[in-house]
């Protein structure tokens, strides 16, 4: 081309594939020969960027250990070390470990990364009802008390029950239990509906209804 001056608009390499090609100068007018393949790879790049930040937010949301700090309520962020209530019923289903006295009222549990542990010391007392489903667990150990209206332990996990385990209605232990528990239950106890093992070394048990 005749009386046209050409120039780099930016310095190329090979790690700058993005960047424009040329600039031409003609009359006071500009043509950049790069503007079709620059657009091209600047929306390229926003949908790279997008599904990076999706897959990086996806692979950081985890699972969070609780631990109680003070005898306090569930849904209290001061009884807790991480200074929010958990969340043990949507994924990715935190971990909940009991030191102290914690009262409730309903809490359902589900996924295989769903644990509750009441140590020795520990009580959950809930005035509703806690709903184990699918694979959550719950373990009580010797010195620790789990309380509540209607317990549903439903799980398809082996749970430790070496506490104090009272239901003043309704109990269902649908699951594969190891241990030597204190279960004491005011109203129906059902237990190993689904052929689940209970295999308790040693246990005291008083069922008010059938």
């Amino acid at each position: 081309m005749k009386n046209q001056t050409t120039f780099s608009l930016f310095k190329e390499n090979s790690n700058s594939s993005i960047l424009l090609n040329r600039v031409f100068l003609k009359k006071n007018s500009f043509f950049f020969s790069g503007l079709h393949r620059h657009r091209y790879y600047r929306s390229y790049l926003k949908v790279a960027i997008s599904f990076l930040f999706l897959l990086s937010f996806a692979t950081n949301v985890q699972a969070l250990n609780f631990t109680s700090v003070t005898n306090g309520d569930w849904n209290s962020a001061s009884t807790w070390n991480q200074n929010r209530a958990p969340d043990v019923n949507n994924w990715p289903n935190d971990k909940v470990t009991i030191n102290h006295a914690i009262t409730g009222g309903n809490i359902t549990m589900s996924g295989s990364t769903s644990k509750i542990w009441i140590n020795n010391g520990g009580s959950l007392t809930l005035t509703g009802t806690l709903n184990v489903i699918s694979s959550g667990q719950v373990h009580v150990y010797s010195g620790g008390a789990l309380t509540g209206a209607n317990l549903y332990l439903n799980t398809s996990s082996t749970c430790t029950l070496d506490g104090t385990i009272t239901s003043t209605n309704r109990m269902d232990l649908d699951g594969h239990f190891i241990g030597s528990p204190t279960i004491s239950v005011g109203g129906n106890l059902l237990a190993g509906a689904q052929g689940k093992n209970l295999f308790f070394t040693a246990l005291s048990m008083q069922v008010t209804g059938n």
